[in-house]
């Protein structure tokens, strides 16, 4: 698989892995204990991120979210060609929620 297609797809399973666990923590809360349980939403997100971020570290860089890549370049913690990269890397999570 070229290093793009391996990019993209590993954003695109991150990110919608990310919203099918989240929403389903969300609607888990709201019918086991009626007006919801924050913990259990947030450690759902928390745990997804976890596991899809460390497996697409080597991979892709982990960008799931458009506004942490965009942070880190007004930031200057990142560079023009990274940003790029970022920017191609973007089209998954987009397209995945």
């Amino acid at each position: 698989m070229k290093p793009m297609a391996r990019c993209l797809t590993a954003g695109y399973l991150g990110t919608s892995a990310l919203v099918f666990f989240g929403a389903g923590s969300i609607l888990l809360a709201s019918l086991q204990f009626g007006t919801g349980n924050l913990l259990t939403v947030a450690l759902a997100h928390g745990l997804v991120l976890a596991v899809f971020v460390t497996v697409a570290l080597y991979i892709s860089g982990g960008p799931f979210n458009p506004a942490v890549s965009v942070g880190l370049v007004v930031a200057g913690d990142s560079t023009g060609s990274s940003l790029r990269r970022h920017q191609k890397n973007l089209k998954a999570p987009v397209s995945a929620s």
